[in-house]
């Protein structure tokens, strides 16, 4: 800004100096008429560029603030999409019994050489989204605050897991399994497993033998 107007002040400084050795006042007037008015047309410009600046700035913010929730849904479109396959292939206890009740075509469906054999439901938690959001910022200067790459990153860090999902076990790479809990609890635990296990997995792959022990 300060550049601007340097040629109008020296010009303005040329002419005083001439004007003095003259003794020109009208040179004067004149010079100093179209300095005053090629600063005013200089600090117009410049407020005009400033405003187009801040305009094409928020119209850029708002458009990208407009691309990150898009994001945003189409990560929880993908969340919704996961956590309803999962759901499909690892269905609730009472789903599982209805699956046995109408004879469906899930029933006894998954044999030795499918990928998912043996992996049994127990509950329902976090699982990490089968599309991965990244989000990595540039080097910039350490007092750079943009509110933009915060929401960037706030919504990749949201949107990491889902939540509400079955989790499973693949029992097939398990050799010993353990569970330690309350009796009532672990009791239901093992119903649910044993559920899962026969309801899925081919009969003719899988063989249950159970054993118990008695303490008084």
């Amino acid at each position: 800004m300060v550049d601007d107007y340097s040629p109008p002040i020296g010009m303005l400084v040329i002419s005083i100096f001439m004007s003095t050795l003259t003794r020109s006042f009208t040179m004067l007037i004149s010079t100093t008429g179209m300095t005053v008015l090629t600063v005013m047309v200089s600090i117009l410009n410049y407020r005009s560029s400033v405003k187009k600046h801040h305009e094409q700035n928020k119209k850029l913010e708002k458009k990208y603030l407009n691309y990150l929730f898009q994001v945003r849904n189409d990560l929880q479109s993908a969340a919704s999409t996961q956590r309803e396959a999962y759901t499909y292939i690892h269905p609730s206890i009472q789903s599982c019994v209805e699956i046995v009740r109408g004879r469906s075509k899930q029933l006894w469906e998954k044999t030795g050489i499918e990928d998912d054999f043996l992996n049994l439901r127990v509950g329902v938690g976090i699982q990490p989204i089968a599309l991965v959001p990244i989000y990595s910022s540039k080097a910039k200067a350490i007092d750079d605050d943009n509110p933009l790459e915060e929401i960037a990153s706030k919504i990749c860090e949201e949107m990491y897991f889902v939540r509400d999902i079955p989790v499973y076990i693949p029992l097939r790479n398990i050799n010993t399994l353990g569970i330690y809990g309350k009796q009532q609890e672990v009791r239901d635990f093992l119903n649910g497993v044993l559920v899962h296990l026969t309801t899925h997995q081919g009969y003719d792959d899988v063989r249950v033998a159970a054993g118990c022990i008695f303490l008084r």
